[in-house]
């Protein structure tokens, strides 16, 4: 069975192009940390190449940093003279987890405490949680 799900942020917009048929596709790489314990810091960037011919609205597409999750498989393709195989993801389908907004990249930058917005959220909640047993 050929399948992947990854978890990620986008490395730059996703890129739309067109077919010689006319229709679209997307083009977009997501970087994944990975641990390493070998490495100094035990953690290292992996690089997701990843194209899409289906599954997507032009109008709802990620841009730089936003987190998203892939669903997919793994394909190749041959490239140059030595035909080097290169490895990419085939999507299926992606989901925005995150946007990345300037307000979340003042918080993850300054240090400053989101607790607030877990409060804010926690006041709008329209259910009675106080059956549940957790």
């Amino acid at each position: 069975m050929n399948s992947i799900n990854v978890t990620g942020r986008l490395t730059k917009d996703m890129e739309v192009k067109p077919t010689q048929t006319g229709k679209t596709w997307l083009r977009y790489s997501i970087a994944v940390n990975i641990y390493d314990p070998k490495a100094e810091r035990k953690q290292k960037t992996l690089w997701v190449n990843c194209t899409q011919f289906f599954g997507f609205t032009e109008k709802y597409l990620g841009k730089k940093g936003d987190l998203i999750g892939i669903t997919g498989e793994l394909d190749f393709w041959e490239a140059g003279e030595k035909k080097a195989q290169m490895i990419y993801v085939k999507v299926n389908k992606f989901d925005i987890l995150q946007r990345k907004t300037v307000e979340n990249l003042q918080d993850s930058v300054s240090g400053t405490d989101v607790s607030d917005s877990a409060d804010k959220f926690e006041d709008a909640n329209p259910f009675d949680n106080s059956d549940l047993p957790f």
